[in-house]
């Protein structure tokens, strides 16, 4: 699973499009028919699959709901005296959209739809169904169009597929959550509802783990052109008739850039440490990968295109061009931000897991367990009353202080959702009014912290010094963002004030440089 997920990145550094289109086929087609399917689908489907002999899609997202999995309108009627599925498009609004491969070379996709017995609404399951023959055509009773031309990502064929009642074979159904029988009796183990959903959508987090890795290394290669155009292009000089400087010798042009550097290194520590999480993960750990995938989805794929944005104004003119490749990048990779979860969404339901999660610990008296939380396990940290240097710019001190920040953050995000709760209103309107966002910013200074202790020495000093100082600056020091926070305890904005500038640190370290 790790060679392939390497194959993938190295495939989207030259064509983004290519990735997406194989990784529809072999991480979301493929990934539904092995985690929701059984050993009959596997048997079927998967061989196939893996030598391309089939070319599979995924029609989650509709006309009408994107992120609302739930309200989808396409709708599986079974029918017991035959044994099938009938699969149909009820309004326009129920089309399947923005399929990737459906519009030219799709052969097979997972439906995903509305599952009806005896009238009965049974919520969204998935279904294998053909939309085309082995040469190409368009099977029966299914109506297939192209989404049209787009901003980017114009070598993934994304389509619209209209399903006019269209028969499956009941063991089309991917059964591995729940199954119908021939009599038309519903059957899952998961009697929960919003878990049975959950177990559904399982196929959704190895897309959003090569997001999170496909926003850093596009960040890392649009970052290496800038930089190199910086050090060949030269502008004005500082002395009547002198050489003209280079950009990146100005300081504006440094703090531009090199700030920016420094945090892609630390989102790639992140990035891999994710990875790592998938590819060895259990069925205890999905949760927790689920979680921490949604939030630096969101994380990482704002900052690339922050960055991406960076990159092409510090190139000028040439930032424009095809073959300088960051305008490229812009248009290809803005999509990141609202597919496989819009990243507003995403951090919603982010805080809704940890709220749920602070609020059962708390009530059970029981001690948390994963999404991060388990620090809140041990007594508050202490913050020294006398900061020196090197405390200021050690990771433990500064983990320290993010855990506090995330400690007051959440006790008072779920105080203000209880409250509100007590006053008549419902759960959702709650979350939907606030929401508690600070967890990925820990996140992802942890996973830098865990990795930065794995590396040599000699390579180690040099990391942190970027990472802390570009950081730092970054944010206009991290330190200095927890300070400015409402709410936070007096002991660490006096604590802030006496914290070297992040641009002092920046410019210090730039000149070492020089």
């Amino acid at each position: 699973e790790l060679r392939k997920l390497a194959l993938f990145e190295v495939i989207g550094m030259y064509d983004h499009s290519l990735a997406v289109k194989l990784g529809v086929h072999f991480f979301l087609w493929g990934g539904a028919v092995k985690f929701l399917g059984t050993k009959h689908h596997h048997d079927k489907w998967l061989s196939s699959t893996e030598n391309y002999e089939i070319k599979g899609c995924f029609a989650l997202s509709e006309l009408g709901h994107g992120s609302n999995v739930r309200g989808i309108e396409t709708v599986a009627t079974y029918d017991s005296n035959t044994g099938e599925f009938i699969i149909n498009t009820p309004c326009e609004s129920g089309q399947k959209y923005w399929i990737g491969g459906a519009a030219n070379h799709a052969t097979h996709t997972i439906a995903f739809s509305q599952l009806h017995i005896n009238g009965s609404n049974q919520g969204v399951h998935a279904f294998i169904v053909q939309i085309r023959d082995s040469d190409g055509n368009i099977c029966p009773n299914i109506r297939i169009a192209d989404c049209g031309h787009k901003t980017g990502l114009n070598g993934v064929d994304n389509g619209r597929i209209w399903f006019d009642n269209v028969r499956i074979p009941r063991e089309n159904l991917l059964n591995s959550v729940a199954d119908v029988s021939p009599s038309g009796e519903y059957l899952s183990a998961i009697k929960n509802a919003d878990q049975r959903f959950a177990a559904f959508l399982a196929p959704l987090t190895r897309g959003r783990v090569t997001i999170c890795v496909s926003a850093v290394y596009i960040s890392k290669i649009s970052l290496a052109i800038a930089i190199r155009y910086a050090l060949t292009r030269q502008a004005f000089s500082i002395t009547p008739n002198g050489p003209e400087v280079l950009l990146l010798d100005y300081p504006t042009h440094q703090r531009r850039l090199l700030p920016l550097l420094a945090k892609v290194y630390a989102m790639s520590f992140a990035a891999n440490e994710l990875k790592m999480m998938y590819v060895n993960r259990t069925p205890e750990s999905n949760k927790t990968i689920h979680i921490i995938s949604s939030a630096y989805k969101a994380t990482l794929t704002w900052n690339n295109m922050h960055t991406l944005q960076e990159c092409r104004e510090a190139c000028g003119g040439q930032g424009i061009k095809s073959e300088n490749r960051v305008g490229q990048f812009m248009g290809e990779f803005d999509a990141q931000s609202t597919f496989e979860g819009d990243n507003n969404v995403l951090m919603q339901q982010i805080s809704k897991a940890l709220f749920a999660e602070y609020v059962a610990c708390q009530k059970k008296n029981k001690p948390f367990s994963g999404l991060g939380l388990e620090h809140m396990n041990k007594p508050l940290p202490i913050i020294p009353s006398q900061l020196t240097s090197s405390t200021i710019r050690s990771s433990e001190f500064q983990i320290d202080l993010f855990h506090l920040r995330e400690r007051d953050l959440l006790r008072r995000f779920a105080e203000e959702v209880l409250e509100r709760q007590s006053l008549g209103e419902s759960k959702e309107s709650t979350f939907i009014l606030g929401g508690f966002s600070n967890s990925p910013s820990f996140d992802t200074l942890s996973g830098v912290s865990t990795s930065i202790a794995k590396v040599p020495d000699g390579r180690r000093a040099l990391v942190l010094v970027v990472f802390v100082g570009g950081v730092t600056f970054a944010e206009i020091s991290a330190l200095r963002f927890l300070s400015a926070q409402e709410g936070m305890a007096y002991d660490l904005i006096i604590a802030t004030t006496k914290i070297v500038n992040g641009q002092t640190l920046v410019e210090t370290f730039m000149e070492k440089l020089g």
